[in-house]
């Protein structure tokens, strides 16, 4: 909990101008409380358009789910009268010859509900394709939109308002290609992170291992996992673990290469891990 720095009078102790606060460490910093205040107005007005644009998807989920129901049950109900017909046919066909008008009735029938069948199996399809295309969607609000905003792949600002670097040196969609599969929309615009991807094995927090872990927080434990890792942090050598195996044959960053960001997003995750472990550099698009 932020405190106030105060004399021996009581009064704040002010810096440039700025009242003085002791952290939780005890270390003392000056706080712009205006500059504060907007970067909490500016957070709340993009979280709010966060949750409506995901609120917005949710009775669309619904009613698809609800479409997907009606329609398979109509399938079900149409095949099952299609067994019954098929039956009926198979007997009438072996009544005698004379008889045989019942059977090319059966057989125009079947016929009729076969084409019915395959019609609402293409509805069903369709629907399915909906549902799949507005799951996308959301993961792409949720899932991705925590990669972007992320300590560990994004600038961010910390609790003296001030703005930092990403704490390690992959990019939110290299990111993405690699831990994305880990995560899924969970409750009020908020991620799951499981230890399997799709599974029920629940990535807990560190700090309270009776909830489950905030993003970043399940981002520093699955990425720990993996050896590679290290690599990506700020404190490992340029180039990666890989730079000093480059040195022999390529002079190690003189053989650096730098390509545009519409290149690097073109690649794969194991060709873009390349590309980062040998020192190379991103270009970005210069702004219109």
């Amino acid at each position: 909990m932020l405190q106030w720095k105060t004399d021996e009078d009581g009064n704040r102790v002010t810096e440039n101008g700025l009242p003085v606060v002791v952290l939780d460490d005890g270390t003392e910093a000056p706080l712009d409380l205006d500059k504060l205040n907007a970067t909490l107005a500016a957070a709340r007005s993009q979280a709010a358009s966060y949750r409506k644009r995901v609120a917005d998807l949710e009775p669309l989920e619904d009613e698809l789910s609800t479409l997907r129901k009606i329609v398979g049950d109509d399938v079900g109900a149409f095949n099952k009268e299609l067994d019954g017909l098929r039956a009926l046919k198979r007997r009438a066909e072996r009544k005698t010859e004379g008889e045989g008008e019942d059977a090319d009735a059966l057989s125009e029938r079947i016929y009729e509900l076969e084409q019915q069948s395959k019609t609402l199996e293409e509805q069903l399809e369709a629907a399915r394709g909906e549902v799949d295309k507005r799951r996308t969607e959301l993961e792409r609000l949720t899932v991705g939109a925590q990669f972007e905003k992320s300590s560990w792949f994004a600038p961010w600002i910390d609790k003296d308002g001030q703005r930092r670097q990403p704490r390690s040196r992959l990019d939110p969609e290299t990111a993405q290609l690699k831990f994305g599969a880990h995560f899924r929309p969970g409750e009020n615009g908020a991620v799951v992170a499981t230890w399997t991807p799709g599974g029920k094995d629940y990535v807990m927090s560190k700090a309270d291992g009776g909830k489950r872990a905030p993003f970043d927080d399940a981002i520093e434990q699955l990425a720990g996992q993996w050896d590679r890792w290290p690599m990506y942090l700020p404190s490992a050598e340029p180039g990666g673990m890989g730079a000093r195996e480059m040195g022999a044959s390529t002079g190690g960053q003189r053989g650096a290469q730098t390509i545009s960001r519409d290149r690097f997003n073109a690649m794969s995750f194991d060709e873009r891990h390349e590309f980062i472990k040998k020192g190379g550099k991103v270009k970005e698009a210069a702004a219109r």
